[in-house]
């Protein structure tokens, strides 16, 4: 049986209509923490539980069971409230017997000096000292959540304190890779990077857009603390302005633009490129 964490989620949600392409629905559960809200879910069979990263006892019995477990992420990027989830998460695999868990993890590991890795980090450690065999995925940046790098270019700009290489993947990609590594057999104890097929800078990202929208879109660098000071005048609290200003050190240093062929290799197609999926957006 395979249990998928956070699966009301769009990552989540694609990774259970990927796995039902290759197993049951009797195999699969929706570990969701509100289940009232899963009715997408209850359509397609699967076994909707409640698990929330909050109430441990939650988790354990939604975790029951569970041959494979896909721990996916808290959203945001807090430190220590999104690692101490994590961490009773793991905590509850292990007293439900889990047999393998699988972590979705980001891209720059290990060194990174982005404010958002701290957390995934911490997880990493954790799953390595629990005993349970693990396999951490370092999932390459959301094409589709382009957004969060580039910000609001409804102006035609695109204001960011740095540049660097991003290996954007598609969220269907990664959901039929993750699918597949669920149902496939190995993989313990290992770190795979699952990317893009190429690495596009934010000038690039911003000018593929552009073209997209036919009307230009710039991309322009500003010191750190201007960039704080429009986070904030667009609601945003200094704090997080101030921590994920640091993801932008993070793609000067080239820790976002790793491209591996992994991904590509285990789905068995050309992967979609940044464009086709902004292509795509556009007419949706």
């Amino acid at each position: 049986m395979i249990v998928v964490t956070g699966a009301t989620g769009k990552l989540g949600a694609a990774i259970i209509e990927s796995l039902l392409e290759g197993t049951s629905a009797a195999d699969v559960v929706a570990s969701v923490r509100e289940p009232g809200k899963a009715h997408a879910l209850v359509a397609l069979g699967v076994d909707v539980r409640q698990g929330d990263f909050d109430r441990p006892d939650t988790l354990v019995r939604s975790f029951d069971g569970a041959d494979r477990l896909l721990l996916i992420s808290a959203s945001g990027i807090d430190h220590e409230g999104r690692a101490a989830q994590h961490r009773r998460a793991i905590r509850a695999a292990v007293e439900a017997g889990v047999g393998h868990v699988f972590y979705t993890s980001l891209l720059p590991g290990d060194g990174s000096v982005a404010y958002v890795m701290k957390a995934h980090l911490d997880t990493e450690a954790d799953l390595r000292s629990s005993g349970l065999a693990f396999t951490i995925l370092r999932n390459g940046a959301y094409a589709e959540g382009w957004r969060l790098y580039l910000g609001d270019v409804s102006g035609g700009e695109a204001v960011v304190p740095g540049d660097g290489p991003v290996s954007w993947v598609s969220r269907s990609d990664l959901a039929d890779g993750t699918a597949r590594l669920l149902l496939g057999a190995g993989h313990a104890g290992e770190t795979r990077n699952l990317t893009g097929p190429g690495a596009i800078d934010l000038k690039g990202t911003a000018g593929i857009l552009g073209r997209v929208r036919a009307r230009p879109i710039v991309r322009r660098i500003v010191p750190v603390e201007d960039y704080v000071s429009r986070a904030v005048a667009a609601g945003k609290t200094e704090e997080f302005a101030r921590e994920w200003a640091t993801t932008y050190f993070g793609l000067e240093r080239g820790e976002f633009g790793k491209v591996d062929p992994f991904l590509g290799a285990l789905v068995g197609r050309p992967l979609r490129t940044l464009e086709e999926v902004l292509a795509q957006a556009a007419h949706d």
